[in-house]
């Protein structure tokens, strides 16, 4: 046996009457302990006897799912572990909690870390009819692996969805073809017709041409000659009239439509941005109304806050929340003050540097 392996301790979760799990060690090598949990589970844990460890020693997964507290199931993600050698080292634990306390868990390099995670879900679902809703990580995750869930994230955010059919009724009747061409188009998607020339032909007269040909006859075609004339100049008349009357027309100028007065702009006050998700916040409960702190952090948490840990403040008859913070995180504030939707205020007393949070919030009874 390893060093490694004696290193390793062992939890299992069975239903309240079922036998004890079967450890993958000899009994005379381990210490064993266990607890009663809410909803008829017992929980079992088993260190190796070098450990020097007792059965009223609580296993590292039951502490870590007692300091991040969620009254819904979630994944804690924790690193007991630095990355030294590569992604195949198994620095990760992933903690199936709820309530504060470890149903299961697993360790995990950050090669494996997503198939470890759907496995993670399916014993959520299937041993104990769990629906996890979010994910947590602890202090102790470097930024190497907030990038790889954030990865994991946008890869499943990029699936394409299924679009929907409206169900059509049974009896309605059947649309012609040409009404979907009458249809008119909405205002913001309409375009300039664009501008079509026209050419069309008509009859020309060249009166040289007609001249020359009549001329050309005998004499006693002379009196043909004057009804020919007669309608030339009628049509010469015509056509003087028509040159005049348009030419009159584009004389006529149209007064210029008046110039519309702009409307006067207001610029909205800009709302700051921050990444809410590189925050960690801690929320306490101030007054005695039981699980507000619990409340508040999931609201939060669907908004992209990191909520570290939530719990109850030493003061229980607070009246006005209020927000505090590290030094320089101003605008941090004002967005979180937005987000609690009023009813807090910036206390200015700043949070110590040493802190393990960004931000913390206390909640008051108005």
């Amino acid at each position: 046996m390893t060093p490694d392996e004696r290193n390793k301790y062992y939890l299992e979760v069975v239903k309240k009457g079922e036998e004890p799990p079967e450890w993958p060690r000899p009994k005379e090598e381990l210490v064993v302990g266990s607890q009663d949990l809410e909803g008829d589970y017992t929980q079992y844990w088993a260190y190796h006897i070098d450990l020097g460890k007792s059965s009223e020693d609580l296993p590292p997964a039951e502490i870590v799912a007692s300091e991040n507290t969620t009254p819904k199931a979630a994944i804690l993600i924790d690193q007991p572990h630095p990355v030294v050698d590569g992604k195949n080292e198994e620095v990760l634990e992933l903690i199936l909690s709820k309530n504060g306390h470890a149903f299961a868990h697993t360790a995990s390099s950050l090669e494996s870390l997503e198939d470890n995670i759907s496995s993670m879900l399916e014993i959520a679902k299937t041993r104990f009819n769990m629906e996890v809703e979010h994910f947590m990580t602890t202090d102790r995750v470097s930024e190497e692996v907030e990038k790889k869930l954030d990865s994991l994230e946008e890869s499943s955010s990029e699936e394409p969805g299924v679009k929907e059919v409206p169900e059509q009724e049974p009896n309605a009747p059947e649309e012609k073809e040409e009404s979907k061409t009458e249809t008119a188009l909405p205002e913001t998607e309409s375009k300039p017709i664009p501008h079509v020339q026209h050419h069309v032909t008509g009859s020309q007269i060249y009166s040289s041409t007609n001249r020359s040909s009549v001329s050309s006859g005998g004499g006693g075609k002379k009196w043909i000659l004057i009804p020919i004339l007669l309608l030339l100049a009628l049509f010469g008349g015509a056509l003087y009239f028509r040159e005049a009357l348009f030419s009159g027309l584009n004389r006529v100028t149209s007064s210029p439509p008046p110039t519309p007065t702009p409307a006067p702009t207001f610029t909205p006050t800009p709302t700051p941005m921050v990444e809410r998700k590189e925050y960690k916040v801690r929320v306490l409960n101030g007054t005695t109304v039981s699980g507000a702190a619990s409340s508040l952090g999931d609201k939060l948490t669907e908004l992209g806050w990191q909520i570290i840990k939530v719990g109850n403040n030493p003061s229980q008859d607070i009246a006005k929340g209020s927000v505090r913070a590290r030094p320089k995180m101003e605008t941090a504030v004002q967005v979180l003050i937005n987000d609690l939707g009023g009813g807090y205020e910036s206390t200015g007393s700043a949070l110590k540097e040493s802190d393990t949070v960004d931000l913390e919030i206390i909640i008051g009874s108005q």
